[in-house]
């Protein structure tokens, strides 16, 4: 019996797709928070007066790429599920999909980075942004060499549409 494609995992690491996403996300809360305690021990705050408001901006638009990305992904894969034997690079252009290819990588960023500057913390804000450059040169690859396994020629064609 074969495992459902909602848990068998990648040959090289032994993780579903889902871990390595749930790794990457990890990073973010951890990144927030030790952004927090190094600014806690030493306040070094940016007084930029314009901080704060493009802060709450930006929370606001990653929580709503996130969850457009989310909503999107799920009709999507119920998508691919049904058109198994046509597979083509448009199953995988739902909603941001068809922008970039890791739109919840970005919204995670937008908010993380949105919450440093809405306390005008410089080393949140570093921190966040090393998170995001980690995930998407360590995680983002092991998930993409996990899709390419699983949907094969058609997600090959849709990474050569779509940019990261």
């Amino acid at each position: 019996m074969t495992e459902p494609e909602h848990i068998s995992s990648t040959p090289d690491s032994g993780l579903t797709v889902h871990q390595i996403l749930a790794n990457s996300y990890l990073l973010y809360l951890l990144a927030v928070i030790f952004g927090f305690v190094v600014d806690v021990v030493f306040p070094v705050q940016i007084p930029i007066k314009a901080f704060s408001p493009i802060g709450f901006i930006l929370i606001i638009l990653g929580t709503a790429t996130v969850i457009w990305a989310q909503r999107s992904s799920g009709k999507g894969a119920a998508i691919r599920r049904s058109a198994k034997e046509e597979l083509g690079a448009h199953h995988f252009t739902t909603g941001p999909y068809y922008v970039t290819r890791i739109p919840t990588q970005y919204g995670l960023f937008l908010m993380t980075f949105g919450l440093g500057m809405l306390f005008y913390s410089l080393f949140m804000m570093i921190v966040v942004l090393i998170a995001f450059l980690i995930a998407r040169y360590v995680f983002i690859p092991k998930e993409e060499a996990y899709l390419v396994k699983k949907y094969g020629q058609a997600y090959l064609d849709y990474k050569k549409t779509v940019r990261a």
